[in-house]
């Protein structure tokens, strides 16, 4: 377990707090938006600041609407996409307009939700462990079924043999600096089946080459639950495009090269990365 203690808090009394910007993307989420925004808006206070995108993917259904009714704080924007382009294109909408390269990108999807402690547990984290870039971490069900993949083996973190895997165990509960997005670009997200932006695999996509240029001590794996994931049975991206599709996208995209690992000392790239930020907002 990753709770803080005295001499924890003491620690981090003298540092920066972390600064956190959650990318909660969706698509028909109407009747998700106000228990994905609960726990968020009721996190446990702690060392981090945040801040807080809603993209509402095109949706055609009230997701817009329901968006609108929230309470929301002064952190929190809203952004609508003119079309419907997938969790690839609306990520990188956010991410490509971030110009801090220290600022830590929490994964989050509409439908789903954050534990209550999730935001100070990841705090402790990173500002605890500067050398720390990412974390994954573990989740339970909507019923309460644990997630059913051991992380990745050290083995595998050494050799970084990511691609080399049948499954991608990373796709939940992430965050990361915002610098190991230095070297993508909107390219890395088009789908190898053509038709532009992916929509399926869209995790893999960005986190197998943020991973890749992580060593061993650049990982933390958290075994506590911190994130509800709710197992969408219908409108997912397997009933409406189908498994085979993403099984071939997965392995499409284990077959472009990978990246070099990062060195510790290199400059990240201040400014915004990529094209930026779409759609329209309300702040």
């Amino acid at each position: 377990a990753m709770g803080a203690n005295g001499n924890q808090l003491a620690a981090l009394a003298g540092r920066e707090p972390v600064r956190f910007t959650l990318i909660v993307p969706g698509w028909n989420c109407a009747d998700r938006v106000a228990a994905c925004w609960r726990p968020i808006e009721r996190q446990r206070p702690g060392h981090y600041t945040r801040e807080v995108y809603f993209v509402d993917d095109a949706s055609t259904d009230d997701t817009w609407e329901a968006l609108n009714r929230l309470a929301l704080d002064d952190a929190v924007h809203l952004i609508r996409q003119d079309r419907n382009h997938g969790p690839a294109h609306a990520r990188w909408s956010v991410l490509g307009g971030i110009p801090d390269p220290d600022l830590v990108c929490v994964l989050l999807d509409m439908d789903d939700e954050r534990a209550d402690d999730a935001l100070s547990r990841l705090a402790e984290v990173y500002a605890s462990a500067p050398e720390v870039w990412l974390t994954s971490g573990n989740w339970r069900d909507q019923d309460g079924r644990p997630n059913p993949l051991a992380f990745y083996d050290p083995s595998v973190v050494d050799r970084r043999a990511y691609r080399d895997m049948p499954l991608f165990k990373c796709t939940h509960v992430r965050s990361f600096r915002r610098f190991l997005c230095d070297p993508l670009e909107p390219s890395h997200f088009q789908d190898p089946h053509g038709g532009g932006w992916l929509q399926q695999c869209s995790d893999v996509a960005l986190l197998l080459p943020l991973l890749e240029q992580c060593a061993p001590e650049n990982i933390v794996h958290l075994h506590d639950t911190l994130y509800r994931y709710h197992r969408r049975r219908d409108g997912g991206t397997i009933e409406r495009f189908g498994k085979e599709r993403k099984i071939t996208t997965y392995r499409a995209l284990c077959d472009l090269p990978r990246m070099p690992v990062r060195s510790a000392g290199a400059p990240a790239r201040s400014g915004p990365v990529g094209t930026g930020r779409a759609g329209t907002s309300r702040d």
